[in-house]
């Protein structure tokens, strides 16, 4: 695909996306949290099913209401293409949540993975045969996700065996969503800062330039895979822990662990980047993300310590406090891509996502006092840092890709175990504290 037509893609991916998440209203968590806590859990996932049915038909309804409006634009018939897809997933989102909270998390796994396996496969098979465009990937998306959903539905029925309950009760849901309400501010701040800087690139540069971060971005997403499954692990296991225990050293293992996999992840993606991507893509975004993609690979080990420590928070119930925090990051990050990516492009677009991170590790590190500042401090700099330095060290065998790769593993791993002689512990530690004894 040429970079144009993948920009707009990806732009409408992007909306589409942070309005979805935005009409949550940030049930997905609360709903997670009362499955794990055991409050009348078929009550919550219906509660939240009609939810996501009702906003989703009204968002899509409006949708169509602008085309009719504007049929001239069209990005509006992707988006609308692109939408009933979309809005397939939408609908599944209480489903697996059910499967989180109960902590069936092979379930959870399977409902998750069918779209991306469909659109995968047929993708590379297009992509063999040259018969790529744009009308031809968004039909594969809309079979990718219509085919999530249908799996989702019938492992929900099958696996998780919760009922399905659709009867609406007024003062329950209003309970409900004024229960979520300080969850609301964090879902409309985390959308808009995960995705305002792909929409302000699509408005204010080009959709060329878009479809370069974007690109970037995606794999700076792909190498947060550990966190994608760790993540839906601690929520209701620290929903639990928290109601006997109040204890905080078991973080410390756990969090080094993620540290020491993110950042051997980060020396792997910068070594292999250009080579790699420059010979699959024919040059289009290898050399020319470099930075970005350096620059993302920094943020990976914030946005780690950020998820412990909002799952913390969360767990806890200090709902109001975690909107605070993160809707200071976001407007940090929306200041930034203002400030930064006219005159910097999509490498200001990297650093306001870096900034907007650490503001948010800064604040909930002052929000939790019982953590100790300085091994988080110490985990975020340190790991990051030997991996910075593998990743220069390998560079003097940038002749072979493989020996890089070799020299830069060696040397992180190396430097790893000189600066920390229990780092065989904490990973052994960390593993036991996400057992299911937990």
């Amino acid at each position: 695909m040429d970079k144009s037509s993948f920009g707009e893609l990806n732009w409408s991916l992007a909306f589409l996306l942070t309005a979805f998440s935005i009409l949550s209203f940030g049930l997905d968590q609360l709903t997670v949290k009362k499955v794990a806590s055991g409050d009348a859990p078929a009550q919550a996932v219906g509660i939240f099913s009609l939810h996501v049915l009702g906003t989703g038909l009204l968002f899509y309804a409006g949708l169509v209401l602008i085309w009719f409006l504007y049929p001239h634009m069209p990005i509006l018939l992707m988006l609308l293409a692109l939408g009933v897809g979309k809005l397939m997933i939408f609908f599944s989102l209480p489903y697996k949540q059910a499967a989180a909270g109960l902590e069936k998390f092979t379930t959870y796994a399977s409902m998750s993975v069918v779209s991306n396996l469909v659109r995968g496969i047929a993708l590379i098979i297009c992509g063999i045969l040259h018969i790529l465009d744009v009308r031809l990937v968004i039909v594969i998306f809309i079979i990718g996700d219509i085919a999530e959903f249908i799996v989702t539905i019938i492992l929900y029925r099958y696996r998780v065996k919760m009922h399905f309950q659709f009867k609406f009760s007024k003062p329950t849901y209003f309970e409900t969503m004024k229960e979520a309400f300080p969850q609301i501010g964090v879902i409309l701040s985390t959308a808009a800062m995960a995705r305002f800087d792909w929409l302000f690139i699509g408005v204010f540069l080009s959709a060329a330039r878009l479809a370069e971060y974007s690109f970037a971005y995606k794999a700076y997403e792909m190498s947060t895979l550990p966190l994608l499954v760790i993540a839906p692990l601690l929520v209701p296991r620290f929903v639990k822990y928290f109601q006997t225990k109040n204890d905080l050293s078991f973080v410390y293992p756990i969090l080094r662990m993620e540290m020491i996999i993110c950042s051997l992840i980060m020396v792997a993606v910068n070594i292999l980047w250009v080579p790699i991507i420059d010979a699959i893509t024919k040059g289009q975004y290898g050399a020319v993300n470099s930075k970005v993609v350096f620059i993302l690979t920094l943020c990976t080990p914030f946005l780690y310590i950020n998820n412990i420590l909002w799952t913390i928070a969360f767990a806890k119930g200090r709902l109001k406090s975690i909107f605070k925090i993160i809707f200071a990051a976001c407007c940090v990050n929306i200041v930034a891509d203002i400030v930064l990516i006219p005159f910097m492009g999509n490498t200001g677009a990297a650093l306001a996502c870096l900034l907007s991170l650490i503001v948010q590790m800064l604040l909930y590190c002052k929000l939790e006092k019982s953590l100790s500042f300085a091994l988080i401090s110490y985990a975020a700099i340190v790991y990051p840092m030997l991996a910075v330095i593998a990743i220069g060290s390998a560079s003097f065998f940038s002749e072979n890709v493989i020996m890089e790769l070799i020299m830069g593993a060696a040397v992180f791993f190396t430097t790893v175990l000189l600066a920390n002689k229990f780092v065989k512990q904490d990973i052994r530690s960390g593993l036991e504290l996400l057992s299911p004894d937990l």
